[in-house]
């Protein structure tokens, strides 16, 4: 009598591992039907978002304490980043001085605009700045501003003290390493518009 009821729970046990084995295989599915596994990366996607310039670990870490957002990369109009150092700067300063003949200063110094037209006179001020910054970017091999009409993101990433590249470093080297936002190469209309299912996060 307790051989066959030996023999029962061993059969029922053999049962149910093989139902649990099915299970699981069902929940992991291994085959090409899976899109975690079979994934095709697409410019146009918008059924996930890849993330740069982040720190793997520390994204994990934030995904299981709390909640996180996707950050753009900078408005196209935004000041660049790379402008702001102590050496762009100083060059700047030096490229302003009333010394230098240069179209910023004739701008500067046209008082008869200022008077008849003020609002003229700051949109041709703003713009022979800017067209003197362009030309110290292109002296310090610095690369040039990007425009809406011809938007190459890595480079506007670079500018902006991105890295682009969605190989990640498990090494935190920005303040924005450890924020809730996570970096992605979207400018912000286009994260709007994107509603992603998955998060792709790649380390080399």
């Amino acid at each position: 009598m307790a051989n066959n009821t030996s023999t029962g729970i061993s059969i029922e046990n053999e049962f149910l591992d093989a139902r649990f084995a099915e299970i699981r295989e069902k929940l992991l599915d291994l085959s090409r039907r899976n899109p975690l596994i079979n994934f095709k990366h697409s410019k146009s996607g918008t059924r996930y978002i890849r993330v740069v310039d982040e720190v793997p670990e520390f994204l994990l870490k934030r995904f299981y304490e709390g909640s996180m957002e996707f950050t753009p990369l900078p408005d196209i109009e935004a000041e660049p980043s790379d402008e702001k150092s102590d050496h762009f700067q100083l060059s700047l300063k030096a490229m302003k001085s009333p010394e230098i003949d240069s179209d910023y200063i004739r701008a500067l110094n046209n008082e008869a605009l200022e008077r008849q037209d003020s609002i003229q006179y700051q949109e041709e001020l703003i713009q022979a700045e800017r067209s003197l910054r362009d030309e110290l970017r292109n002296e310090m091999g610095m690369p040039a501003l990007q425009s809406a009409a011809n938007l190459n993101l890595r480079t506007h990433a670079k500018i902006h003290g991105f890295n682009p590249s969605y190989e990640l470093s498990n090494e935190i080297g920005a303040d924005h390493h450890e924020d809730d936002l996570m970096q992605c190469l979207l400018t912000p209309g286009r994260v709007t518009q994107t509603e992603p299912e998955h998060v792709l996060v790649w380390t080399g």
